[in-house]
């Protein structure tokens, strides 16, 4: 997809200019069935390969939110691939990436999460396991992920890098 010349951005981010009824993430599988929401990203990886990262919620009660992920060749149509990554209802046949589970029984316990944005780490000495990056609101402040994929993520810290803030504000400590 060419950058439009009024578009500055780093070089994986792409601008999206198609109406939203286009957009390549609708609600099609459980984890999605209350929304598919705000914070979405979409990365070219490579040559070939588009990763959109999307918000998405699920009609349990309480509701669950998940970041999932749409991969394209073409960066215009998407397919919803099962990752493996993390658990809804009991099975891991999905494209959730974060948080790894939806607390059932004999899985990890769900966290909320509000989803921010991912993007690819291509500095000098970046180990490769830390490629992709995610900032998240979760536990109680901004946690960064990495995963050496951008399926696979883990949280980099033992606490938020910013403490008692969403990814889309920032409020001093007390």
């Amino acid at each position: 997809i060419p950058t439009p010349p009024h578009c500055r951005r780093p070089p994986h981010f792409v601008c999206c200019r198609r109406p939203p009824s286009l957009l390549p993430a609708a609600s099609t599988e459980p984890w999605e069935a209350a929304a598919v929401y705000a914070y979405n990203t979409m990365l070219k990886v490579n040559d070939t390969t588009f990763f959109m990262y999307y918000d998405v919620v699920a009609a349990n009660k309480p509701l669950l939110r998940f970041t999932a992920l749409a991969i394209s060749n073409d960066g215009v149509t998407f397919r919803k691939p099962n990752l493996g990554a993390s658990f809804f209802n009991g099975s891991s046949a999905n494209n959730i990436v974060w948080p790894r589970s939806d607390g059932r029984a004999g899985h990890p316990a769900y966290d909320y999460h509000e989803p921010g944005t991912v993007f690819i780490d291509d500095k000098p000495g970046v180990p490769a396991s830390e490629r992709f990056k995610m900032a998240c609101s979760w536990k109680g402040g901004v946690w960064l992920l990495s995963s050496p994929d951008g399926i696979s993520f883990t949280p980099m810290f033992g606490k938020p890098v910013v403490p008692g803030s969403d990814t889309q504000n920032v409020r001093p400590p007390a």
